[in-house]
């Protein structure tokens, strides 16, 4: 994900640039037509790349290991219930 979103963020930059270049004293019809057949040819590519090597399966490093599973269910134990907190909130104002 971290590749392919770094190639997207260089065609962001790049593309002003090369719309530029293509449009520089000439923006016809033409020029135009041929950058947004530039822009589907690159969609296109990009889906293509995706159904070829991408995939919706679940991947193993989604789910964590047991020893930080096993420390975020302590740190949820120390958390109080929100009754319990509001009496000791109560308690407090009331013994000023």
């Amino acid at each position: 994900m971290g590749l392919a979103n770094t190639i997207a963020c260089v065609a962001a930059f790049c593309f002003p640039v090369l719309v530029g270049i293509m449009t520089n004293e000439e923006q016809t019809l033409e020029q135009w037509n041929k950058i947004f057949m530039l822009c589907i040819a690159l969609i296109m590519s990009s889906g293509i790349i995706f159904c070829v090597f991408g995939s919706a399966d679940v991947q193993s490093w989604n789910y964590p290991e047991n020893e930080e599973s096993d420390k975020n269910h302590s740190d949820e134990k120390k958390i109080e219930k929100p009754t319990e907190v509001i009496a000791q909130s109560i308690d407090a104002v009331v013994h000023l």
